[in-house]
């Protein structure tokens, strides 16, 4: 995954401090990617990245203070509109991004564009009642995926879908 490319670790390392410890942690973390079109405004769309946390809230909350450091050093400027939000904007006042704790659950929504104006209402992501593991790169090399697959997931050494089946109980 982009998480195992050397110059991808090394940046994160170098940019905001943390390690392979976070980051191995960070890939075997649950989550859910969601890409959302923006009507106006400096961004086209809205990327949001659901993150289950297990037993890793405190590495998290930790990677969080370090990105925090990190982002004032960059001349970001935080601002807190609610309870566990945490938005980021540039000098000119755009927004950049940000989290957001999401409440009674051990999961955190990390954001880059707008503040999403709803919170997430799917279940619990580690719920899922099926699982389907892929080994994409390997697929592609025999020829068993479409062409018009994006190149990231091609490329992939690994690929695991969660869902749930309709009418399944959380």
């Amino acid at each position: 995954g982009l998480l195992t490319s050397p110059v991808v670790r090394q940046s994160l390392a170098q940019t905001y401090g943390r390690g392979p410890g976070p980051l191995r942690l960070l890939q075997a973390m649950p989550f859910q990617l969601r890409l959302q079109p923006v009507a106006k405004g400096p961004f086209r769309a809205g990327l949001q990245l659901q993150l289950e946390l297990g037993a890793g809230r405190s590495v998290i909350e930790a990677w969080l203070a370090d990105l925090s450091t990190a982002l004032r050093d960059q001349g970001l400027k935080e601002s807190q509109p609610l309870a566990g939000l945490s938005a980021w904007s540039r000098e000119d006042g755009s927004l950049a991004g940000g989290w957001r704790w999401l409440p009674g659950r051990r999961q955190v929504l990390l954001f880059l564009g707008p503040v999403p104006t709803s919170l997430p209402i799917s279940p619990p992501l580690g719920e899922a009642s099926w699982r389907l593991r892929l080994r994409p790169q390997a697929l592609a090399k025999a020829g068993l995926l479409p062409t018009d697959l994006p190149p990231v997931v091609r490329r992939a050494q690994q690929l695991e879908l969660l869902g749930r089946a309709a009418g399944a109980r959380s």
